[in-house]
């Protein structure tokens, strides 16, 4: 029987082998950089009440540095300008393909496409999105495409820092 690996466990192997088998040992905890682009980008699409997101991440994180505070100044800062960020209608969804062998969790599903997006705590490339990204929405779109058992074409990357969302296209080369 072969195992089912989380998808974050596919793309550390993708980047370092090494590095996967050396993070099995450690428990890993969420940054605050990231908790900052999660909380942040779950109050998108509708009235942000700055101090109520900090306290959502302070609840999360426990006291945060004058570091994590004043990313997320800039964070909502760039996102506030941003009014064409959409409302999900749900987050933090486990997924799972059973042929595939792979699980993770999708940060939001929509009702219209693109269906799903992951939030990323970095500054968005140029163009285009990381090689990484690309790998994590093909994955996604596998387990979403099996589980709800419709054609999706890809997801969107929500480069929090950057306050934009790019849409990646699943292509043939992401798949194999």
């Amino acid at each position: 029987m072969i195992p089912e690996l989380s998808i974050s466990s596919v793309i550390t192997t993708s980047v370092c082998p090494a590095r996967f088998f050396l993070v099995q040992k450690t428990p890993i905890s969420e940054t605050p950089r990231y908790t900052v682009a999660k909380q942040i980008s779950y109050h998108l699409g509708m009235n942000m009440d700055k101090e109520e997101i900090w306290e959502e991440i302070s609840l999360i994180q426990g006291p945060n540095s004058q570091e994590a505070r004043e990313f997320f100044e800039d964070c909502i800062r760039i996102c506030h300008n941003n009014s064409e960020w959409r409302r999900c209608c749900d987050s933090d969804v486990k997924v799972n393909s059973a042929k595939f062998h792979i699980h993770g969790v999708v940060d939001k599903l929509f009702d219209n496409k693109p269906v799903f997006s992951i939030i990323r705590p970095s500054k968005a490339p140029p163009s285009g999105i990381y090689t990484s990204d690309r790998l994590r929405i093909a994955a996604y779109t596998a387990c979403l495409q099996e589980m709800l058992g419709m054609d999706i074409d890809g997801g969107g990357v929500e480069y929090i820092p950057s306050g934009i969302t790019r849409f990646c296209r699943v292509e043939p080369l992401d798949k194999r």
